[in-house]
């Protein structure tokens, strides 16, 4: 209590009268910054600006964005849109960004409010609630600039203060729109991704009251956006829905509907994929690196197989996607446009908020909440989004998607709070609902803080229920449509085809809300699908079978039951394509299952028809196994069902009450359609229902007594028709007794009885030819002796005689009888009653007492009557003798042969044996069958025929027709052909039967007999030798024949000899179709000059066909190609050089001469094809004019040049011979004589070919005359230049001298070059064979020899130009020099030694090298001469060698001293410092412990194995790179873009860091090309042999050395070093903000290495800093002492330097002048961070 009283006391006291106020300040740059840290989306400027323009009424925002020009590329001399849209977006960078609205103008209060952080607009209606929006300005822009009707308002920083300053608009001028102009703070910003950009302004049209936007890059107009919509349609809340949410918060008061239409159009830059320098330095490392990745072998080893057809499909998609690219390239100014269409429904929004709830939200929002606010969704239906995107039109209309991405809610909806947010709805719906209270960075709801979740979450269940509005409008919108469909067919109820027209919009309704998982906050997904739900409980509107229903008259089924089709349910395709919304349906109990009751009422509704009732039973029996009917439920619903089954004849039907049904037919005894008693099911009906399933519903199958009693009793009380009656219809009998007889061995024995005693024996049901009799009256039908007798007819084959006993019928006739009637007199002729058949029965019987003169008599005399008439009017007719006959068969019959006449239908048993006995015939010979073939054909009886031939091709085997030669019958013409019609026959060795052969005109058997050709003698395909003849007398006549003939040649490919090739190959038999007079014709060619494959090249020139995969090979056999070869070309060029050429254009003939070059050992031109070559007029040339204003202006003349200028020509091509043409081997000839000389083009290749025809060299034409001048008294100059290319050619041919490709080295140019200088210079060039003015021109320098002495005299004037120089010194020291040699020669002379060794030369080793090579020629030398001269000679030789020896440099000492390239030719003069004081001896000594840290810098350079001279000329590079170091170059190298590359490159480098255990595999990070780290390798970093140590202590990895005893002891030891020596290393790597996974200590007391770069993982050894450092930590303890802030300085330098060292090996793997480059730029660009660390204090937290 003591202490509260006192603080009491003490804040009383603090607030006291007397206590000085002091006012809080506040850093406004630093409150703006982290502000800023929030607002940290994309387009968070624009959206702010859009925002306000919508808050401000505006209908239309206009976006401007004004680049930059490049500093380093110039703008390129094409004027055409797509060239400069393509160097802007590459090339420019952002000046500024322009954002008007034609809104109201700002009012005082908003420029008062303008000026504010955090006073959020007061008025709850607009969606700016937290004041900070305005200021995500400063995200790019230092100063805005705000106008505003006639007010203007600047702002400006003033240290770290935000100041403003205001300005007036001239009152006589109009007032100007509300306009933002923003410079931007970075002139490096480069221009943002078009496509990226279009697509927010497209999303941020949605919800807002703007009508337009228009996106600007400097003068074109990216982006016109218009949206128009619709007058509204006012709706009330449909009855049934709750319009309240569930807090009571809020009530929806009514919804308004309406359509919106979003017209874009666009220009094609937006689908231009621009290349960047990553990806062509990734394509060009991927083609020049033809060794798989590991990444790409593991990747093979996953997927297996399946790599390939991935790999595949992708290049197809980037081949497809660079072909798209080409197309939108060539027409990037192009406009395209698109439309889409969409529905928004708003509902207006009642509030009830309690005063202290309203309080608690003012407080958090700065305002008070809405009494009345808006929430709308935005929808597409199916037709909607069918017709979206349909209108397009463009170029690029199919990026269209792309734009309208975030637009259309195909994929996902979100949150719109004026803008889209990353929130997801859960629904395929926008939801906008501006008075949700979002985060400060507005990306999300804030359903965390008190009172503010509760709102928000009350605004979400409002759109749940709008959400519930909007599906119920959707689906009345479908019932209408069904309703428009029944009136357009008429018809009263609602069809399948009604249903199916609106599935597949109901199928887009139930998936657009069906709600799924809402992201990043799943609470607002649930929120919103709880209230959806949960507005209305009792019902749904769902699409059923019968329409649009409350979903509780509607039921679900797992498979439709079509016998139910009055109950409504679920369509099988919505329960398929929205599974998950008829799911949620289902288990919310909207929808139910169909019950028992609900198909028992379904069946008493309605009586069902066949079909339904084979369904409804077939339902039932599929039940039956389940167990899930009991079988009084079956029997309840059978007995419910009735049904109206079609009979024929009868219009209505017959009623079939299933509850009066006792039986079924079983199929097996009595056959469907026969009568059956009412209480049996029909047989159609029960069919296809088991028999075990027909029991189950309680039926028995009908027997044969029940039927047969019911047949009687039917009969006697006609209750049946006369023709099922059994006791009057002859057919319906027979059929009675033919299935009593199938069954009668399976009836009872007392059935049986039953059948015989009562039923049947008394009755006349036996047909006989004398009409119905009873069975005793009747006789079997082999009892023919008479024709009186009542014998059984009508009765099949299946009406067994066993039957027809038991029945009671007669087998004989008695005895007495038999002698009566066959002796009786005939009533007729008196004699006996007698016939032929009468005859051969009696002979039989008597046939063993017949003598054998008897039987030849009956051979020879014409006994046998021949059958005469047909059908019922057959009878017997002339006698013939026995052999002149057939046996009566009806086969024989029908092909008109004579017949023995026989009463019955068939002869067999004992008479047909006897009489085959006396010679009658079976049947006919196979040339009798020819024969009768031939003779229907010649009387046009193609049934004749037909049935000749059926009878020989079915009797084939049975009559032995097999054993006939077919040779014999090859001839013959009697076979049907698919090319000839009736009557005309074919032989058999005139047709065949491959069908494919009638492509060759060949007679194809017909089809019906191909099954046949083995018996009748065809063969497949004709003989391969005829197929060649008619293919080449008859080819073929259009494509489609081709094809035809082609194909069949090529199945038959082995058959064909190399004869035939030959003569196939140069016969012309190829179609080729032109088109001559508007008429299309065909010529043929040869296949050998046919070509199959792509004719987009030489289409219009050689002839090419393709006639398909199965044709092809059959021309490639004959000698077809699919493209021409070298001597083809060549060939074509030489016939029509003018055709090609106007037919392929210039750059595509360039490249037919590159093909045709290209001879390989196989290809060479023949001598032939060369000479034509030579003296055709073939070869293309060009003719270069410059433009007027540069005639007078020579290439060499003196005075400023501007690199940027283009030189303006005019490039003539024609084709020439080749002894017109030239090839340009030298630029400074040809641009003096390139107005008259026609030129090859600049291609090796081509220029390699075009000297093979002949075509001379320009420098072989020209012919040079020199004109020195006076030589100059003083030569001093020329001494000094001489001695400079001597020194320079060392460092030039030291690449040179690995290859070997070197004419002469320095010494020997010291020994014969001589340099004189001359007042002038003057060269004359003439071109010889040409009448032209020769070219005079003064040099600087050149070079002739002197063939007295063998020396080259280098003629120079003052000042002279090291280029022309270096033209004439390279051609002695190289065998073939190119431009690049005489360029690198000419920077070599030109550049200080400084500048050669940062850019890779290693002066000092070369020059000392050299050096020491000519000190012992000039020993050797001088020796020889001693020897040769005389002793005087030799004494003053002596002495000169001793003068001479003097002046030569001296060979450095192996330790630290002196530099000796001071000393050295060509070394630094006095305008260059000296580099040992630069490094060793500074001129001011740094204060404090800046002194420390440089000379720790300078040895510890030294340890890590870069040579002073290295950090000393990348130092010098970098002064010299921004300072401006003047001097000779070559070039000028670009500051800008260097420096921006270094900066890149470093950053790669630092993120190419990863960890020692990291699973990824290190990539070398891509670097971008600087000028100044150009150098040689040397040797690579050595490997460790470490084994990891785990310990949760430390922040780091720790490895040790395999050789140091006891790992675990020596860092418990050394825990204390350790976690200092970690603290240094993370410090140091927050300065390169550099991951801490990426570092790791090692501890290794053998090795020498400080640290090292094992693929991206950094190590250093603790064992240096154990060594070192330590001690520097462990003596201050609190307060440092000075002497140990200078050592922990030393620590930190010294480590800072290590981890620059180790970073610059993740771009460069060698130890070079590279890597040291880049290891310094390292140290450049983060030592002052590490300097204001210093300044400030090591951390507490670096001490261990």
């Amino acid at each position: 209590m003591a202490n509260r009283t006192d603080l009491s006391r003490l804040r009383e006291q603090a607030f006291g009268q007397n206590v000085a106020e002091e006012a809080v300040t506040v850093n406004t740059r630093a409150l703006i910054d982290k502000v800023l840290a929030r607002y940290s989306g994309e387009w968070t400027t624009l959206r702010e600006l859009i925002q306000n323009a919508a808050d401000a009424n505006a209908k239309k925002v206009v976006i401007r964005m004004e680049t930059s020009p490049s500093k380093t590329v110039p703008v390129p001399k094409e004027s055409d849109a797509s060239t400069l849209l393509k160097h802007t977006i590459l090339h420019h960078t952002m000046h500024r960004l322009v954002v008007s609205n034609d809104g109201e103008v700002f009012r005082s209060s908003d420029w008062d409010r303008l000026k504010r952080i955090a006073e959020g607009n007061p008025d709850e209606t607009k969606i700016g609630a937290f004041g900070v929006g305005f200021y995500s300005v400063f995200a790019d822009c230092e100063e805005p600039f705000v106008v505003s009707g006639r007010q203007a308002l600047a702002f400006l920083w003033k240290g770290n203060s935000l100041v403003t300053r205001a300005t007036h608009h001239s009152s006589n001028d109009a007032p100007l729109d509300t306009c933002f102009m923003l410079d931007y703070r970075s002139k490096s910003t480069p221009i943002p991704n078009i496509m990226s950009i279009c697509q927010f302004l497209a999303t941020s049209l949605t919800f807002v009251g703007l009508e337009s936007i228009d996106l600007y890059l400097d003068d074109w107009r990216v982006l016109e956006l218009t949206k128009t919509s619709a007058p509204g349609v006012n709706t009330q809340v449909p009855p049934g829905i709750n319009p309240k949410t569930q807090g009571g918060l809020m009530k929806v008061v009514g919804v308004i509907h309406e359509r919106t239409q979003i017209n874009a159009r666009w220009i094609n830059v937006i689908g231009w994929t621009a290349p960047t320098t990553t990806e062509i330095t990734s394509s060009q490392d991927d083609s020049d690196n033809p060794v798989p990745s590991l990444r790409s072998l593991f990747s093979r080893i996953k997927n297996g197989t399946s790599g390939s057809n991935a790999a595949a499909s992708r290049r197809a998609a980037r081949e497809a996607e660079q072909r798209q690219q080409a197309l939108i390239s060539e027409n990037l100014g192009g406009i395209s446009q698109a439309t889409i269409f969409l529905r928004i429904s708003t509902a207006n929004i009642q509030t009830y908020v309690a005063p202290k709830f309203a309080q608690e939200l003012e407080r958090a929002t700065k305002k008070p909440p809405p009494k009345h606010t808006r929430v709308a969704i935005l929808t597409s239906s199916h037709d909607e989004t069918t017709a979206s995107l349909s209108t397009i039109s463009g170029v690029t209309a199919e990026k269209a998607a792309d734009l309208f991405s975030s637009v259309l809610p195909t994929k996902h909806g979100r949150i719109f709070i004026g803008f889209p947010t990353a929130q997801t709805t859960g629904l395929l719906c926008h939801i906008s609902a501006p008075s949700v209270i979002p985060t400060v960075e507005r990306e999300s709801i804030d359903l965390n803080a008190n009172y503010v979740k509760e709102w928000n979450a009350e605004m979400l269940r409002v759109a749940g229920i709008i959400c519930r509005i909007a599906y119920s409008g959707e689906m009345e919108e479908l019932k209408n449509k069904i309703s428009v469909s029944m009136k357009r067919a008429d018809r009263t109820a609602v069809s399948a085809a009604d249903i199916d027209a609106v599935m597949t919009g109901a199928v887009h309704v139930s998936k657009q809300y069906t709600a799924v998982e809402s992201t990043p906050s799943t609470l607002v997904g649930q929120h919103i699908e709880q209230a959806f739900w949960a507005s209305c409980t009792s019902s749904i509107s769902v699409l059923s079978t019968k329409g649009v229903l409350p979903s509780n008259k509607v039921r679900v089924v797992s498979e439709p039951l079509s016998f139910l089709e009055n109950i409504p349910v679920i369509p099988e395709a919505l329960s398929a394509s929205a599974q998950d919304f008829i799911a949620k349906l289902f288990d919310r109990g909207l929808v139910t299952d169909m019950s028992i009751q609900d198909i028992r009422t379904g069946l008493e509704s309605r009586s069902l028809d066949d079909t339904q009732l084979v369904e409804f039973l077939k339902w039932l029996s599929a039940q039956l196994p389940t167990g899930q009917l009991s079988q009084a439920t079956i029997q309840d619903l059978l007995s419910a069902a009735v049904a109206t089954i079609s009979e024929e004849g009868s219009a209505e039907g017959k009623v079939l009450v299933l509850a009066q049904i006792k039986n079924f037919l079983g199929g097996s005894k009595i056959p469907p359609g026969l009568p059956i008693p009412p209480e049996t099911i029909p047989f159609k009906i029960s069919k296809s229902i088991s028999r075990q399933s027909l029991e189950a519903f309680g039926w028995k199958e009908l027997q044969i007594l029940s039927w047969l009693t019911y047949l009687v009793q039917a009969a006697e009380n006609s209750n049946l028709s006369p023709d099922y009656r059994i006791t009057e219809s002859r057919e319906f009998a027979a059929q009675v007794l033919h299935v009593l007889s199938k069954s009668w061995e399976g009836i009872s024995q007392s059935s049986k009885s039953t059948i015989v005693d009562e039923l049947l024996s008394t009755r006349t049901i036996i047909p006989t030819k004398l009409g119905m009799r009873k069975p005793a009256d009747s006789y079997f039908p082999s009892v023919k002796l008479f024709d009186d007798l009542p014998i059984v007819t009508g009765l099949d084959k299946g009406v067994k005689d066993k039957f027809l006993s038991a029945l009671g019928v007669r087998k004989t006739v008695e005895m007495s009888v038999v002698f009566e009637r066959l002796m009786a007199p005939s009533p007729a002729s008196g004699g006996s009653k007698w016939n032929f058949t009468d005859l051969v029965q009696y002979l039989v019987s008597v046939r063993d007492d017949i003598p054998k003169q008897d039987i030849e008599r009956l051979k020879s005399t014409p006994i046998c009557p021949v059958e005469e008439g047909s059908g019922p009017n057959r009878k017997a007719g002339r006698l013939y003798k026995i052999t002149q006959l057939y046996e009566p068969n009806e086969l024989l019959r029908d092909m008109g042969l004579p017949l023995l006449h026989w009463p019955q239908a068939r002869l067999s048993g004992a008479e047909s044996r006897f009489l085959r006995i006396l010679g009658l015939r079976r049947y006919p010979e196979v040339p009798q069958l020819i024969q009768i073939m031939q003779q229907a054909a010649s009387r046009n009886d193609s049934d004749g025929y037909r049935t000749a031939l059926k009878y020989f091709i079915e009797q084939h085997r049975e009559n032995g027709y097999e054993k006939f030669a077919v040779q014999n019958m090859s001839n013959e013409p009697f076979l049907l052909t698919e090319d000839k019609a009736f009557p005309n026959l074919s032989a058999p060795s005139a047709c065949y039967w491959n069908r494919k052969a009638d492509a060759l005109g060949y007679s194809i058997l017909s089809e019906s007999l191909h099954s046949h050709v083995n018996k009748l003698g065809v063969t497949f395909d004709p003989p391969i030798q005829g197929c060649v003849t008619r293919l080449i007398n008859n080819p073929p006549r259009s494509r489609h024949e081709a094809v035809t003939m082609f194909s069949y040649m090529t199945s038959r490919l082995a058959e064909i000899s190399p004869q035939m090739i030959t003569t196939l190959g140069n016969a012309n038999i190829v179609p080729i179709e032109f088109t001559r007079n508007e008429k299309r014709q065909f010529r043929y060619i040869r296949p050998v000059m046919t070509f199959l494959g792509d004719p987009e090249t030489y289409g219009n020139i050689l002839d090419f066909a393709n006639f398909g995969t199965e044709a092809n090979p059959f021309l490639l056999t004959l000698g077809s190609k699919n493209q021409p070869d070298h001597v083809e070309l060549a060939s074509m060029i030489v016939q029509n050089p003018l055709q090609v050429l106007n037919t392929l254009g210039e750059m595509r003939y360039i490249e037919l001469l590159r093909k045709i070059s290209q001879n390989d050992g196989q290809n060479k031109l023949d001598k032939s094809t060369l000479s034509n070559l030579k003296a055709s007029p073939c070869l293309l040339a060009y003719l270069e004019r410059p433009s007027d204003e540069l005639k007078s202006k020579s290439l060499l003349d003196d005075g400023p040049f501007d690199e940027y200028e283009e030189e303006a020509t005019v490039r003539e091509f024609a084709l020439k011979r080749p002894s017109e043409i030239v090839i340009a081997n030298s630029i400074r000839e040809l641009m003096m004589f390139r107005d008259l000389l026609w030129v090859a083009p600049q291609d090796d290749l081509i220029e390699k070919f075009y000297l093979s025809l002949g075509v001379p060299t320009l420098t072989s034409i020209v012919e040079a005359e020199t004109r020195v001048g006076s030589v100059l008294r003083s030569q001093e100059d020329g001494a000094k230049l001489r001695k400079l290319i001597v020194e320079r050619t060392r460092l030039f041919l030291h690449e040179y001298a690995r290859s070997g490709d070197i004419r002469a080295d320095a010494s020997w140019l010291d020994e014969h070059l001589v340099v004189t200088v001359v007042d002038s210079i003057l060269l004359t060039s003439r071109l010889r064979g040409y009448a032209v003015a020769p070219h005079r021109e003064k040099r600087t320098a050149i070079d002739s020899k002197d063939r007295a002495s063998k020396k080259i005299v280098l003629y120079v004037t003052k000042n002279p130009d090291y280029y022309e120089i270096s033209s004439a010194v390279v051609k002695c020291l190289l065998p073939r020099p190119k431009q690049h040699d005489v360029l690198a020669l000419e920077m070599v002379l030109g550049s200080d030694l400084r500048k050669l060794k940062a850019k890779g030369y290693n002066v000092d080793r070369i020059l000392r090298q050299k050096e020491y090579a000519s000190r012992l020629a000039e020993s050797e030398r001088l020796r020889q001469v001693e020897e040769q001269k005389q002793q005087a000679i030799d004494q003053r030789e002596a002495e000169r060698k001793k003068t001479d020896t003097k002046q030569l440099p001296q060979t450095p000492p192996s330790d630290r001293g002196e530099d000796p390239s001071t000393k050295m030719p060509g070394a630094f003069g006095n305008d260059s410092p000296d580099q040992s004081q630069a490094l060793t001896q500074p001129n001011k000594k740094l204060p404090g412990f800046l002194s420390g840290f440089q000379d720790t810098m300078q040895s510890l350079v030294e340890k890590l194995g870069s040579s002073e001279q290295q950090i000393s000329n990348a130092e010098s590079s970098r002064k010299g790179r921004r300072t401006g170091t003047s001097g000779p170059s070559s070039h000028d190298a670009n500051p800008v873009e260097s420096e921006h590359n270094i900066t890149q490159n470093l950053a790669n480098a630092i993120k190419a860091s990863r960890s020692a255990t990291s699973p990824n595999i290190f990539s070398k990070p891509q670097t971008r090309t600087v000028e100044e780290a150009q150098g040689s390798y040397c040797d690579n970093t050595p490997a460790q042999d470490l084994s990891i140590i785990k310990d949760p202590r430390l922040e780091l990895a720790f490895f040790i050395a395999n050789s140091v005893p006891n790992p675990n002891d020596f860092l418990n030891a050394q825990i204390h070093g350790v976690h200092a020596f970690q603290s240094v290393l993370l410090r140091l790597a927050g300065i390169y903000n550099l991951s801490k996974q990426s570092l790791h200590i090692f501890y290794d007391n053998k090795g020498a290495t400080i640290a090292f770069n094992q693929g991206g993982a950094l190590f250093f050894n603790y064992h240096y800093f154990l060594s070192l450092h330590l001690n520097s930590f462990h003596r201050g303890q609190g307060a440092m002492a000075a002497d140990t802030l200078d050592k922990m300085t030393d620590c930190y330098s010294y480590w800072f330097i290590t981890l620059a060292h180790e970073l610059a090996h993740n771009l460069v793997e060698q130890h070079s002048a590279r890597h040291s480059f880049y290891a310094e730029s390292f140290s450049q660009q983060y030592l002052g961070t590490l300097m204001k660390m210093v300044y400030q204090g090591v951390p507490a937290s670096s001490q261990p």
